[in-house]
């Protein structure tokens, strides 16, 4: 196997020079609670990707598959709570704490312009809290938090399409000083895990559907990703729709750019690891610091 830190783009002409300097937006796996007591490659990776993007953002805005329901903004206020809303995990994993800076009067404007864009009003929770998809790798991206850090939760949708469409209703606030993170995995079947499996070239059927959505995400095939059942093992990859979500909001946000991938690995034989970052000048992707030999896989 050729290990593959950087991504392949299009046909391998050279990005465009009008791009972005840094990212407005990427798409994560949050991996397994299990990361915040032993060593991970993908949380080295969260830790040199939150370097190189710095926080010289006006808000962090996660899309995460555990922050469901009605239309909510979390976060903002001068405490912002932590769910440990997970089990089952060593006691020193509900013990972390994370705490990034509030800003109320940020979050009562965002929830007014969110409103505006979508149509529907958006609410606001100052307190929180902030679910594992959204503290637990960015705990890795930034330790100290220097910017103001808000969760974004949704409605449950059986249609990918309407994840899409929330993406595309958000739109008018892409070009705003925020950063916009997809907070999820794009093969997440925890009845078909391996505890004892930590290969990271993962097993095939798991490999062979995250494959076929990069690789569509690589061409900006949005009709192909909005129908995931049309991808290899897609019932087994995707038993529900929430981890995988999260990519099309994000997609739909930055579009006509892409994501494109930058760190591809599996842990437990099909549990997703993937990172996807907005398509970018050349030289903001080669400057990121090599991912750890053995844990990428490029779908070529």
């Amino acid at each position: 196997m050729k290990v593959r830190t950087r991504p392949l783009v299009g046909n391998g002409s050279a990005l465009s020079d009008s791009a972005p300097s840094r990212p407005r937006a990427l798409f994560l796996s949050h991996g397994s609670p299990i990361y915040l007591v032993e060593k991970h490659p993908v949380t080295r990776v969260w830790s040199q990707i939150g370097q190189r993007i710095g926080q010289d953002f006006e808000a962090v805005i996660v899309i995460s598959a555990h922050g469901q329901g009605a239309p909510t903004l979390y976060g903002g206020g001068p405490v912002t709570r932590l769910a440990y809303d997970f089990y089952g995990f060593p006691a020193d994993c509900y013990t972390r704490t994370w705490s990034p800076p509030g800003n109320s009067a940020l979050a009562r404007s965002l929830c007014a312009e969110m409103s505006r864009a979508t149509g529907q009003t958006v609410a606001s929770r100052y307190d929180g809290p902030l679910d594992h998809g959204v503290w637990l790798p960015l705990s890795f991206l930034w330790p100290d938090p220097s910017c103001p850090v808000f969760s974004l939760g949704l409605p449950p949708a059986q249609d990918p399409a309407e994840w899409w469409r929330w993406g595309e209703r958000l739109k008018p606030l892409s070009e705003r000083p925020y950063l916009w993170i997809g907070s999820g995995g794009l093969v997440h079947n925890l009845g078909a895990l391996e505890r004892d499996q930590h290969d990271p070239e993962g097993t095939r059927w798991a490999r062979q559907f995250a494959d076929w959505v990069v690789e569509a995400a690589v061409r900006s095939d949005w009709d192909a990703l909005v129908h995931p059942d049309r991808g290899p093992h897609a019932a087994r990859a995707l038993p529900t729709l929430e981890h995988y979500g999260p990519l099309l909001t994000i997609g739909a946000l930055i579009r006509p750019d892409r994501l494109v991938p930058y760190y591809q690995a599996f842990d437990y034989g099909s549990l997703g690891l993937h990172i996807l970052i907005e398509e970018l000048a050349q030289g903001w992707l080669a400057a990121l610091p090599s991912a750890t030999p053995g844990a990428v896989r490029h779908a070529s």
